[in-house]
This record gives C-alpha cells, structure tokens and sequence, in this order.
C-alpha cells in the first residue's frame, strides 16, 4: 500500500459541475486556475496511515461518497480540517523507497496549505475531502 493522496477544496457547485463536466483531460488553463482558487490543501500520506476523516464517520460529522474503488469524496466542516492539519501528521508504515527520497517511519507529513483562502473561510464552512488511494 502507498498510501493515500489528499485534495481539500471549497465546495462550490457552479465550478465543480463545470469541471466535472468537461472532465480533466479537457480542462482549458481557466478551468485549471478555477481548480485552484477552491484549494485549500493537498497532502499524500505514505504507508499504512489512518484513513482520515472516516473517523468522524461514526459522530456524524462527515459524509462520504465512494466514486470508485479508489476515489472518495468526503464533505467536512472546515473546523475539522484545521484540527487534522495543526497537529504533526507522521508516516506510520514501513520505509518507503522513492525516486530520490527515503520515508522512514516517524518523518512528518507536510501538507501544501492556501493559507490566504483558508483564513477568509468560516470554520462551519463544509469542505470536500477529494481522496485517492495510492496502492
């Protein structure tokens, strides 16, 4: 297993149905810049990490959407996200062999974060978790 990657987006309708509309492979650069004005942050978790958010699945908080085998959408309210992200996320699996790169067990995971988009959003605001697993 490599573990999973992770998208967290505002979620806006008009945008979301336009780009699934046309489907990535079609994307002109506005529909690529549309993409990434809704970004809040984007992460891969290596090895054998926990499968967050589900465990918010059980209180109620989270809705999920399984696309595919591989793809969930989980929608969280943005309160959520920061919590996950202000504490050290860690790599919890095996050591990982990369092109130019070694993940030991321990490293932190560094998550890419708009912060400017982040601080204009409310905390109640409900967000989609896009996330795809690696393995």
């Amino acid at each position: 297993m490599l573990g999973y990657n992770y998208t967290v987006k505002r979620f806006d309708v008009a945008i979301n149905t336009r780009l699934e509309t046309v489907g990535y492979r079609w994307w002109t650069e506005k529909d690529k810049e549309l993409y990434r004005s809704l970004t809040l942050a984007s992460w891969s978790t290596a090895g054998y990490s926990p499968r967050w958010p589900e465990k918010h699945l059980e209180e109620d908080l989270v809705t999920a959407d399984h696309k595919n085998i591989l793809q969930s959408v989980c929608r969280v309210p943005l309160s959520i996200l920061v919590q996950h992200l202000s504490h050290d996320m860690k790599h919890d699996g095996p050591v990982i062999l990369t092109e130019g790169k070694i993940i030991e067990r321990g490293d932190l995971i560094r998550p890419k974060i708009n912060h400017e988009l982040l601080i204009r959003c409310d905390l109640s605001e409900i967000v989609e978790v896009d996330r795809w697993d690696m393995s």
